[in-house]
């Protein structure tokens, strides 16, 4: 066998007090035995246990590849595998709920008029909708032109920017309203239930660093309720009707308890979201940006 001969090699170098193997020499005698394809470092899986120790002994170095490495692509690559599939997915909703609102909406027109002032904003479910669904084609889009390295890449990040927009129009309009009562079970699921899902996926497979200030992420999801709600406020001042029932029979006072209590919900979603980044990837893999 080759290696029983290179061990056999290194020993009569010793034995017979001629001049110890160099690490040149060694790296030549070792390319001999154990052809690779142009690989400028030794990997241990080439050779056996003995003749590694016997290298090592001799001066000469080894290079393992990581496994945490190999893991980074394979999660890396399901992640994109992920993107696209629910980027298909959710366009393909996308289509079933257009069509299926022009054929509710033209029936039901009442619902079209109550509604049409807040442009289907009032549902917050409009905006989770439209938050992942932006997420989930950019993410896709920069999967596809990551590779490259040319000047197209600024003019594909232009028009990403505007599909984000055109693929939306189908969600902005008071789904949440029509489709309990005139669409399967398995399309409302699908709209409300997906979200949570394809968040906790989306979490697992791939990293997403947090700010190293925590209160500004905290501050960020806050924000979002207070556009919600100055939304729907301004939507019902403008005529439009109040997007839920219950928000008709809540006083001044009760309605400020709810603002406050979903910002506080917010606040403990941003929380919790940060614990199950830290708890899966690790302190020192957050890379938290500023």
């Amino acid at each position: 066998m080759r290696s029983s001969s290179f061990v056999f090699f290194i020993l009569l170098k010793w034995v017979t007090n001629l001049h110890k193997p160099s690490l040149p020499q060694l790296q030549a005698s070792f390319s001999y035995l154990f052809p690779v394809r142009q690989r400028s470092a030794f990997t241990a899986e080439d050779m056996t246990n003995s003749t590694r120790i016997a290298l090592q002994r001799a001066g000469v170095s080894f290079i393992t590849e990581s496994i945490a490495e190999i893991h980074n692509r394979m999660r890396f690559a399901a992640a994109q595998v992920f993107h696209a599939c629910t980027a298909f997915y959710l366009l393909t909703m996308d289509v079933l709920y257009a069509l299926k609102l022009i054929e509710v909406l033209t029936v039901r027109t009442d619902l079209l008029w109550a509604h049409y002032r807040g442009l289907g904003l009032q549902f917050f479910t409009v905006w989770s909708q439209i938050a992942q669904q932006s997420y989930f084609f950019l993410a896709l889009g920069y999967d596809v032109i990551e590779p490259r390295n040319d000047a197209i890449i600024k003019h594909l990040k232009k028009y990403l920017r505007i599909l984000k927009a055109v693929c939306f129009t189908s969600v902005v309009v008071p789904t949440a309203v029509v489709l309990q009562d005139y669409v399967p079970s398995w399309m409302d699921h699908s709209l409300h239930t997906s979200v949570l899902l394809f968040t906790l996926a989306e979490l697992l497979l791939s990293h997403r660093p947090y700010p190293r200030w925590s209160t500004l992420g905290r501050m960020r999801s806050t924000v979002v309720v207070l556009a919600y709600t100055s939304w729907v406020t301004l939507a019902v001042l403008l005529g439009s009707a109040w997007p839920y029932p219950y928000m008709r029979l809540m006083s001044v006072t009760q309605r400020l308890g709810y603002v406050v209590a979903n910002c506080a919900l917010a606040v403990w979603s941003y929380h919790l979201g940060e614990m199950i980044n830290t708890a899966f990837w690790g302190k020192k893999a957050q890379n938290r940006v500023k």
